[in-house]
């Protein structure tokens, strides 16, 4: 990975603000402490990270009828020396150029789509990886009547890692959702998806000995998701979903029943302190044990949790302060790559 590529896409997404146009500007300053930064279990060793992020975005057609936006993200971590003289140090540097457009095509019939290009460049820094992402986005909107609304997406990407020991993945998702808008207050949300997945690898399989082979064909996965959602906002927001994930796959191991649930509060607590709390947790069944030996639990039960809670304060108009935290938990099996990390952090926002 070529570093310059962030710094050109960078001037791209700058440039893409073109005179004349409503523009606007968005950057985060912060310092966090992580104590598992390179993501191991045990020995753990815990490292200082400063973080800058800039977003800026350009409007550059808005008509009646619809409008086309411009949009740059950059993002830059800098890991400093922590504890001990093995502790982390390195860099990871992140920039991703959107295009988006919507269209009006009918008073109840919405149409929008993206493209996005992103690219990641880590050095020294073992827990994260250097790839090249490509995407598009298409959606319809259509108003039912009665506070009925429903909307068909297909989104298409491409990720091209840098790492040797990470493969390519393209995937292909079709998505339709069906919402009921009782008041401005309390929504609900239906919605199923289908996704093919196809990895730059050969697929598992079970030899004559019972062991584990590569086999002749690549790896494709089929995954279909069900999701429920509610949001209500009175005194504070509330917005809670639930999805059934059913992923079957030519690969020995890889095929799973997911149980996954959502949590996300937020609301104005006192002296002009905004809070958020989110919350995530998903469980798996495997459908094969890779080892028939090892212990059952951990062959084919699969667990993620990720908490995050922030504090912010808004100084004036254009600036504001935050305090967050976040614990995260992956889960693997045969505990193999398992993890814990927690991660305190202070920020500094500026809006322009």
């Amino acid at each position: 990975m070529r570093p310059q590529w962030g710094w050109l896409l960078l001037a791209a997404g700058l440039l893409g603000v073109v005179p004349g146009a409503a523009g606007a500007m968005q950057a985060v300053a912060g310092l966090e402490y992580d104590d598992n930064p390179f993501e191991t279990y045990p020995g753990r060793r815990g490292g200082w990270v400063s973080r800058l992020f800039v977003d800026t975005s350009g409007q550059l057609l808005d008509q009646s009828w619809g409008g086309v936006q411009l949009k740059h993200q950059w993002g830059f971590k800098r890991y400093w020396r922590g504890e001990g003289e093995l502790a982390p140090r390195g860099e990871v540097m992140a920039s991703e150029l959107a295009l988006e457009g919507l269209f009006q095509a009918l008073p109840r019939l919405q149409l929008s789509g993206s493209t996005a290009l992103k690219v990641k460049n880590v050095n020294r820094i073992s827990s994260e990886e250097s790839y090249l992402h490509g995407g598009l986005r298409l959606q319809a909107d259509a108003a039912l009547g009665h506070g009925w609304a429903w909307a068909l997406r297909y989104h298409r990407s491409s990720d091209d890692p840098r790492e040797a020991e990470l493969v390519d993945l393209a995937l292909q998702e079709v998505g339709l959702d069906l919402g009921y808008h009782r008041s401005r207050r309390a929504q609900a949300h239906l919605g199923m998806a289908w996704r093919w997945l196809d990895y730059g690898r050969l697929a598992l399989a079970r030899g004559s000995a019972g062991a584990v082979i590569l086999g002749n064909e690549e790896q494709r996965d089929l995954e279909r998701e069900l999701r429920l959602g509610l949001s209500v906002n009175r005194r504070m927001l509330v917005d809670a979903g639930y999805a059934l994930v059913d992923n079957h796959s030519n690969s020995l191991g890889y095929g799973f029943r997911a149980h996954q649930v959502e949590l996300l509060l937020s609301r104005h607590l006192y002296l002009g302190v905004d809070g958020q709390f989110y919350l995530t947790a998903q469980r798996r069944r495997y459908d094969e044990e890779l080892n028939p030996e090892g212990p059952r639990v951990a062959d084919e039960e699969y667990a993620q949790a990720l908490l995050f809670a922030k504090l912010t304060r808004q100084l004036s108009a254009l600036y504001s302060v935050g305090v967050q935290y976040s614990y995260s938990r992956n889960g693997s099996r045969n505990e193999q790559g398992f993890f814990r990390k927690h991660i305190y952090g202070f920020s500094l926002n500026f809006s322009l």
